[in-house]
């Protein structure tokens, strides 16, 4: 198939169809430059890196798509890198549609690689990175993204808690279903909502939330309430601006709990399609009776069991609905660090033991032979479900693998 791509000089114009929002708009990216012919040297360097220097200089050479570079050694040292090439931006630069017809906008310098964000051994004995911001407010170059700080920050909280943690201990934090947002929105919505005019069946729903402990296990029902009840409350809030949804960016969540805790006069509070002026204890009412409601639907329907709700699935990479795997009874969401969502989470998990001996554990959610006849299709789909591991083979010659030895072939060198 032969297509024509309009490029400008920020890049391709991504629709020329008059009926898209984005039409005629040129996409600026990194990404469509003509690459470096020794970027993927990093990783042939990094294979053989042997400590921190070799890691440092084995990452200059990379631009593209940016990521985060993690570092450990025998010898105890750590690091982390967002290592890319990332444009020096004004600020607000690039969060909006800027005009394309004069040359002020067009990137003049990047962040020079000394300069991204990176650390070597900090203080508090450890390094993490969950889609959280990788830097602090004084970081001198402006930057944005979808960031999400719920999971970095409870990554950091659970291992600030201690100073040793076993592999076992790690693979369980891999597959923790706690959720920081959880626990701060329903907090606050809890303590401010009015107890008064709820009845019998809404005070049942009360108490189970009371009880809950902010986890998205899979056969749980508090998930299923907190995620409704947070939708109402939260569109509620925002009416003003629901029917832009889409078009601009609305409120962050973190945002919304702040003003739920500590803003009761905000003005949002109010609705703009009422007469009335509500309030925040309004809202709340409002808001949990509405979720009482659709809570007892869902309940006679029978899928209220948080799993069954998501209706989780791993999705074929050709989006083949055969050979897709359904109704997987996972917990987890956005939110929490084992980030599940229906077609989407975390693809691998490893654990690293470093040692005079390596041991290395991991696991993906699918299977080493792309022939949906194979056992081997999706053979550790279930593995991943139950959050175990094999062991990984980290071999010091050839002859080790002994009976894990499965099918060779050889091939002989051309002359």
């Amino acid at each position: 198939i032969r297509d024509t791509v309009l490029y400008t000089h920020l890049g391709p114009v991504v629709y020329e169809n008059p009926e898209q929002p984005e039409y005629d708009l040129a996409l600026r990216w990194i990404a469509h430059d003509t690459p470096d012919m020794f970027e993927f040297q990093t990783f042939l360097d990094l294979a053989k890196a042997k400590n921190h220097a070799d890691y440092a200089a084995a990452l200059q050479p990379y631009i593209s798509p940016a990521q985060n570079f993690i570092f450990a050694s025998k010898e105890g040292d750590i690091a982390i890198t967002v290592n890319g090439k990332f444009p020096v931006k004004k600020p607000g630069q690039g969060r909006f549609v800027l005009p394309g017809n004069t040359s002020e906008y067009v990137w003049q310098s990047y962040i020079p690689k000394e300069q991204v964000p990176q650390v070597k051994n900090p203080a508090r004995g450890f390094v993490s990175s969950a889609n959280q911001h990788s830097t602090d407010w004084s970081y001198p170059y402006a930057y944005h993204g979808g960031f999400d700080d719920y999971r970095g920050r409870y990554l950091n909280r659970k291992l600030a808690e201690g100073d040793s943690f076993t592999i076992q201990d790690m693979m369980n934090l891999q597959a923790d279903n706690y959720s920081l947002k959880a626990e701060e929105a329903l907090t606050a919505m809890l303590e401010k909502l009015p107890r008064q005019d709820l009845n019998t069946a809404e005070e049942e729903m009360l108490r189970t939330m009371e009880a809950w402990d902010f986890r998205y296990n899979s056969d749980g029902n508090e998930p299923v309430i907190f995620d409704t009840w947070w939708r109402y409350f939260y569109y509620a809030v925002w009416d003003e601006f629901s029917e832009l949804k889409g078009i601009y960016l609305m409120p962050e969540a973190w945002r919304t709990i702040a003003f739920l805790e500590d803003n009761p006069d905000l003005k949002y509070w109010d609705k703009e399609d009422t007469p009335a002026r509500e309030t925040l204890a309004d809202l709340l009412t409002e808001t949990f009776k509405q979720t009482a409601e659709e809570i007892t639907e869902m309940s006679v329907l029978g899928n209220l069991n948080y799993a069954d709700h998501q209706g989780f699935f791993i999705p074929h990479l050709g989006r083949i609905p055969a050979f897709y795997r359904t109704d997987l009874k996972i917990g987890g969401s956005k939110d929490a660090l084992n980030a599940n969502r229906p077609g989407n989470g975390p693809s691998w998990r490893m654990v690293v033991e470093l040692g005079d001996t390596v041991k290395a554990y991991g696991v993906y959610p699918g299977g080493q032979s792309g022939n949906p006849t194979s056992p081997y299709f999706d053979n550790m789909v279930d593995k991943w479900v139950a959050n175990e591991y094999y062991e990984l083979l980290f071999l010091q010659k050839p002859e080790d693998l002994g009976d894990e030895l499965l099918i060779e072939q050889n091939f002989g060198n051309k002359k």
